[in-house]
């Protein structure tokens, strides 16, 4: 039964094979949710969150094909990169001759009439319209490498890393328990917004020096260890592991790739500061085929993406949904607690008129000695799903007010933020708790702010105001964490007892010069009820002056600085709040 949804990504199809029955690929396509166009001028008004993909089904070198198809291909498109173009092809004479035609944002896969290779049309396409924009580049001299060759950068692409990725996961000579390879997904940060302000030139030329950074870095790792480099579009690289030894020198690979960001790239006189993040997949002779484990790193990936930049995400096998494994990792977790594997970092939050920092909050890190860094959306997703979600809670904020107590007077004027879940919430006796804390820890409770999301007030919203009553009577702030991604109406929470909502990063991620999204909706129901608002995830000095522009002046990210452990925090804020300001952005 054919999965074609009707918001499907559109794909035209030219079929230069005029021996075979074109239905054959149309059915497939649809089969597997796509749109079949024979309008090549509907790929030019695509509108909105539209995706579109050309693909050409040539035999070898058939020029009067190529010449029946650019003779119809829109100009627009053929400058529009955004467009991905993939050929199905017999020979690299005729890649050859499509980019002497003048289209050059290409990508090829050999013909095969192995189904393997139906996997990776399959896994290609799939690639190609689920990622951002791909950024236009040029290619040196219009010519690529023959099969899947990335020309801007030299590297191979997405078809060369399939080939390889399969031959290690058909390796024989390693046990099913052995792991085969690791995949790591590299997204690096602001090309869009590089390629708006500087030119295509400045986003190749910074493409090629990203690629070379990395490649110098792979020349690092130890002989051992056999990687491979790929680009497979857009500002997105493929590193592939052969035979890692085990979860943790993944890891560590990783954080030597992150390590490569720290110093800046430069570009005609230009300090042009990049990030990254990664998402991490991890494969075995288990492992059904390589289109899985792609997918797998691109989840990873899209964790990763959520998260504060320089992170990196490890995907959770499929077996993570078995009975089994959940009740592994519930017991890791249980221990965890106790012995100190859970930890918290920090981060700073400033008051943007002051330039200063103000407050801090409590994040959660879970160092798993067997799968490593464990991301916090597995550590609550796990917590939330057993009753484990109210010890980890009072534990969490236990640890908080302990480390901000030992810090003694470096900290006395900086509030601190908290996660509280909805478990603690509910529980009759939470006020009780915490005052037991307070009484024990010394620590004021005017300094606390208990952040809350909109989900979590929801699940009961009588009994959450009642409760939020109670722990403001004890001059504690509430705040309400990832705000916009949920109800966000003043129908509801002009009846709570908040003191701050915090916008969610997403929305700052995707503000840009010409738009500021949903923001100004958010801040103004702030406004309305003159409570205070701050913004997650400000990376650049431009978010923070269009945010501030906005009416929004309290923010935390990565532009003061990243989660840190609580030994840097009292000599960070010491040196940030001593530094010479400029006079506060007129609002």
């Amino acid at each position: 039964m054919p999965l074609s949804a009707p918001d499907g990504p559109i794909i035209y199809l030219f079929d230069g094979d005029t021996n075979k029955d074109p239905e054959d690929l149309q059915q497939k396509l649809r089969h597997w949710g796509y749109r079949i166009t024979s309008d090549l001028q509907s790929l030019c008004n695509l509108k909105g969150k539209e995706r579109g993909a050309i693909l050409l089904d040539l035999r070898y070198n058939d020029k009067d094909a190529i010449d029946s198809f650019t003779t119809h291909f829109p100009s627009t498109l053929i400058h529009d990169q955004s467009i991905p173009v993939i050929a199905i092809v017999d020979h690299p004479d005729t890649t050859r001759s499509l980019r002497e035609s003048g289209i050059t944002h290409i990508g090829f896969m050999e013909r095969s009439p192995s189904l393997k290779d139906l996997a990776r049309l399959k896994a290609l396409l799939f690639f190609c319209l689920s990622q951002s924009p791909i950024l236009p580049t040029t290619a040196p001299n219009g010519t690529g490498n023959g099969f899947g060759g990335d020309a801007l950068t030299g590297l191979s692409d997405i078809t060369q890393l399939s080939i390889q990725l399969e031959k290690l996961l058909n390796a024989k000579n390693k046990s099913p328990s052995q792991i085969n390879c690791g995949l790591l997904l590299i997204a690096v940060s602001r090309f869009e917004q590089i390629n708006v302000t500087w030119g295509r030139n400045m986003a190749d030329r910074l493409l090629r020096a990203v690629a070379k950074r990395l490649q110098k870095q792979l020349s690092t790792l130890p002989s051992k260890i056999r990687a491979w480099l790929y680009r497979p579009g857009g500002a997105e690289f493929a590193l592939l592991i052969d035979a890692p030894e085990g979860i943790a020198q993944l890891t560590e690979i990783a954080e030597q790739v992150i390590d490569c960001f720290d110093q800046p790239f430069i570009l005609q006189d230009k300090h042009i500061y990049l990030s990254s993040r990664i998402g991490i997949a991890l494969a075995n002779e288990l492992s059904q085929n390589w289109t899985i484990i792609l997918h797998n790193a691109y989840t990873a990936l899209s964790y990763a993406k959520k998260s504060d930049p320089n992170s990196y995400r490890i995907f959770v096998p499929e077996d993570a949904d078995s009975t089994s494994f959940t009740a592994r990792l519930e017991s890791d977790l249980r221990q965890a607690i106790s012995n100190g594997q859970i930890v918290l970092y920090y981060q700073p939050q400033v008051d943007g008129m002051t330039g200063k920092i103000y407050g801090l909050e409590a994040l959660v890190r879970w160092i798993h000695p067997d799968l490593g860094t464990i991301a916090p959306e597995v550590i609550l997703n796990i917590a939330e799903n057993t009753e484990l979600s109210m010890i980890l809670g009072d534990a969490l904020l236990s640890m908080a007010l302990q480390d901000m107590t030992r810090q003694g007077q470096a900290l006395d004027e900086i509030s601190l933020s908290v996660n509280m879940t909805a478990a603690q919430l509910r529980r009759p006796d939470f006020t009780q708790t915490i005052q037991a804390l307070f009484d024990r820890t010394g620590f004021p409770p005017q300094r606390l702010t208990l952040e809350l999301t909109e989900t979590e007030i929801m699940t009961d919203l009588n009994a959450s105001i009642n409760n939020l009553h109670s722990l403001r009577n004890m001059k504690m702030k509430i705040a309400i964490d990832d705000f916009g991604t949920g109800y966000s109406s003043l129908s509801y929470i002009q009846n709570l007892p908040v003191d701050c909502i915090k916008i969610d990063r997403s929305f700052v991620t995707e503000m840009n010069q010409e738009n500021s999204g949903l923001i100004p909706n958010l801040i103004s129901i702030a406004q309305d009820l003159h409570i205070r608002i701050l913004a997650e995830g400000v990376e650049t000095e431009e978010q923070k002056i269009q945010l501030a522009r906005e009416g929004c002046t309290f923010w935390q990210g990565f532009l003061c600085s990243p989660p840190m452990p609580l030994a840097n925090l009292a000599g960070f804020i010491k040196d940030w709040n001593a530094r010479p300001r400029p006079l506060p952005l007129s609002i």
